[in-house]
């Protein structure tokens, strides 16, 4: 592992380390068994002096005695006692005692003269060894080529006085480059950093290391390159280097993957702090461990989000440590301030061996400007890290609060309403007084609507339909945002087993939805009377009509039984010949038959109009009502001399509605516009019919004089007429019949006369609404 990593991960660790290196002590590493890589450098150069003397044998590399190494720094920081350590141990970095200090100089100039004396002696041997190890080398090169090709870490080293390169078999087998590829320096820069601008780059920097490395200990400290493979990819490599001579040996390790996971890592982190600095709520971020205590200075507090700096004001100055938080937020209340430290101090441990999240808890936190506010606060841990949210809840408790002190009174409101309510909430079930006397339940026999739903509706199939119904109505409400679900009309049983007719409406509150029920029984018994009052005169009106129109019918009649008598008198001088003309004779009975059913047409019409029966819903063509109708007026109409255009599509879709009745509103409306155009000769009507969305428009239009404008608005009510012996019951049945259709009818006034529509829903299949 690189020192510079090892010293990022020794400071935020609660671990020492322990290795083999002695370098890494003082960057991280606590101590151990330690190697001299000078010592051992050394011996690896009189090895390979050895096999450049031709040597048959060459004896292996002798096991390297290492020494027991200790940093006195992290011995200290981690609280090991010298006593403790192995015999023999050396310990590094340690600070001077009270006489040491004192005598600094005169031990300084000795250990200085020593250092001198044995840097000399070394430097005298090392130069000795030196310069018999090049020797060697030099009439040995094949030899040590041999050696480094069975190395197993990719090493490439030079010889002949730096021009000529060696490269393992290692070397090649990661990176592709052979000696053959690379046989010297030039070779190798220009090929291995092909970028002209990062050669030079790397070529400063690494003549300087070997400058460097040549007036020192003659190591090359590792350094981290962008290395180019033979099939072109590129590779970040960590090169470190001896140089022994004129000789320098380098061995490279790929770092590709573990500066790519320390980069990603370091992005993760960068990415995390933007995340939590964004959140839209106070987040705070601390060093936990299993032997950090909260009240420890160890248990530091690592970040605070915007949103906690702007909700409570401190900043990591205030609040550098756990401690110092707890008594910023927590100022008055030792006794209180301990037991949260503690209680936390617990369910921290806890989280740390079993993992998983701590659970919310609420707490009065005391900003920096002496405010209080009431939050929840939860937290996670991941890793060595306890990330804390909180969630300011001041302002809601203080609606609790307000709304639990007015329950009682709004609850006395509810049960004197005039009307039967119901609703849930976190408080349980109610039911006010109108709704025990309407339906006889009272509160206890209503635990919950669920409940009461199987008693209200002992009918299974029925009961999932108003269910079915109501979610429905609840979903539109919610989906629209108007809270208010819709009212509708179910049949509820009471307690004494009779059946109400209810009509079910809701408002959806914040933590509840208030049902309201309004008994429409005898409202709706009323206008179920009403109803058949209205079709018993809507029967009567059809029949006066009807007689208004005796002579057109009569005419209509008289067509088809005259054009038949005729013919059977014709058929009767056909007869009475000796020989009778039998062709003659068919045409003769063929048209008898067709008169008939064109009598037996008009009869049916007029069955139909006086006929009392039901509202019959159904699929109906505004077409073929049309035609019925033209027909039965026709006689009137050509009387008057007044025109009929009708503009009708034959693609436009059916109606849903009752034929009978949507007959009578079109036989009114033209009655009224022949009646108001009289005799005058020029008169016209004009019957259209378009497609408006989901809807289809009937209108009839004339040109009679139309009516005053001011008693327009008194045109559709019962008994208005203009007729000297009208009823004025026509226009008023049939705005009934078309709202009993789910349409809307309308009239407007035209500069020569009067323009009456209505509108009702188009046919989308059996059971449309």
């Amino acid at each position: 592992m690189p020192a510079d990593v090892l010293e990022d991960i020794s400071r935020g660790t609660t671990a020492p380390f322990f290795g083999i290196i002695d370098t890494h002590i003082g960057r991280g590493l606590l101590g151990g068994h330690c190697v001299d890589l000078f010592q051992l450098g050394s011996e690896a150069a009189q090895l390979v002096g050895r096999a450049a003397a031709k040597s048959t044998t060459t004896p292996p590399l002798k096991t390297h005695q290492t020494r027991v190494m200790f940093d006195a720094r992290l011995l200290d920081r981690f609280g090991i006692d010298r006593d403790a350590l192995p015999p023999g141990s050396t310990v590094l970095f340690d600070e001077p005692g009270l006489f040491e200090r004192h005598r600094v100089s005169v031990i300084g100039a000795i250990a200085a003269l020593m250092i001198q004396g044995l840097l000399i002696t070394a430097l005298l041997i090392q130069l000795k060894r030196r310069r018999t190890a090049e020797a060697r080398v030099r009439d040995s090169e094949v030899q040590l080529l041999l050696q480094v090709a069975e190395a197993p870490i990719p090493i490439v080293y030079t010889v002949r006085g730096g021009n000529k390169l060696a490269i393992n078999r290692a070397f090649t087998r990661l990176y592709g480059w052979s000696t053959e590829d690379l046989p010297n320096e030039n070779a190798w820069f220009r090929r291995v950093y092909p970028d002209d601008a990062y050669r030079a780059e790397v070529l400063e920097r690494w003549l300087a290391s070997v400058d460097a490395a040549r007036r020192t200990n003659g190591r090359i400290e590792p350094m981290t390159y962008r290395l180019t493979c033979k099939d072109g990819s590129e590779r970040e490599v960590e090169i470190a280097a001896s140089i022994v001579g004129g000789t320098s040996f380098g061995t490279f390790t790929d770092v590709t993957e573990r500066n790519r996971a320390v980069a990603n890592s370091r992005q993760r982190e960068t990415e995390l702090r933007e995340i939590l600095e964004s959140l839209p709520f106070p987040v705070a971020v601390t060093r936990i461990g299993p032997d950090i205590l909260w009240t420890d200075p160890a248990a530091q507090v690592l970040f605070l989000n915007r949103k906690h700096r702007e909700a409570f004001g401190y900043s990591l100055e205030d609040i550098p440590t756990i401690a110092d938080w707890a008594r910023a937020a927590y100022p008055d209340d030792v006794t209180l301030r301990n037991e949260i430290l503690a209680g936390w101090d617990r369910k921290i441990q806890r989280v740390i061996h079993t993992g998983g999240t701590l659970p919310f808890h609420e707490s009065v936190i005391t900003t920096k400007d002496g405010s209080r506010r009431d939050v929840v606060i939860s937290a996670v841990a991941v890793g060595d890290r306890l990330v804390t949210s909180f969630l300011d809840v001041t302002e809601r408790n203080r609606m609790l609060r307000e709304l639990r002190a007015s329950e009682e009174h709004f609850r006395t409101i509810v049960a004197k309403a005039p009307v039967a309510i119901g609703y849930e909430s976190e408080l349980g079930n109610y039911i006010n007084e109108m709704f025990t006397r309407l339906f006889g339940y009272a509160q206890e026999e209503v635990p919950d609507f669920e409940s009461w739903l199987a008693i209200a509706y002992p009918d299974e199939a029925y009961r999932a339909e108003v269910v079915e119904q109501w979610q429905r109505h609840y979903r539109d409400a919610l989906e629209t945002g108007s809270r208010v679900v819709r009212a509708d009309e179910y049949r509820i049983r009471c307690k004494d087993n009779s059946t109400r007719e209810i009509e079910i409406s809701g408002i959806i509150a914040a933590d509840r939805v208030y049902v309201v029920f309004v008994d429409m029984t005898e409202r709706n018994r009323i206008q179920r009377e009403m109803r058949e009052l209205r079709d018993r005169m809507a029967h009567v009106s059809r029949v006066s009509t009807l007689g208004e129109l005796a002579g057109s019918l009569a005419h209509e009649l008289n067509q088809p039984l005259g054009a038949i008598l005729r013919n059977v008198e014709t058929a009767e001088q056909l007869l009475a010949h000796a020989t009778p003309d039998t062709a003659t004779l068919r045409d003769i009975v063929t048209d008898i038959r067709q008169d008939n059913a064109r009598a037996g047409a008009v009869i049916d019409r007029i069955r139909a109009l006086v006929k009392q029966q039901p509202l019959r819903i159904g699929e109906v063509h505004m077409a073929g009502i049309i035609r019925n109708v033209v027909a039965i007026v026709r006689q009137s109409v050509e009387h008057s001399r007044i025109a009929i255009g009708i503009e009708c599509a034959d693609d436009l879709p059916s109606v849903r509605g009752d034929r009978l009745q949507l007959q009578q509103v079109l036989l009114n409306l033209l009655v009224n516009s022949i009646e108001a155009i009289g005799e005058r000769g020029d008169g016209r009507i004009e019957i259209r019919v378009a497609g408006e969305g989901a809807w289809l428009r009937v209108s009839v239009r004339d040109n009679g004089g139309g009516t005053d404008p001011a008693l327009m608005h008194e045109l559709f009510n019962a008994f208005h007429t203009t007729k000297a012996d009208g009823l004025g019951m026509g226009l008023a049945i049939a705005r009934s019949i078309i709202e009993d259709h789910g349409g809307r009818i309308a009239a407007a006034h035209e500069n020569d006369g009067l323009e009456i529509a209505f509108t009702i829903p188009v046919w989308q299949g059996v059971g449309s609404t």
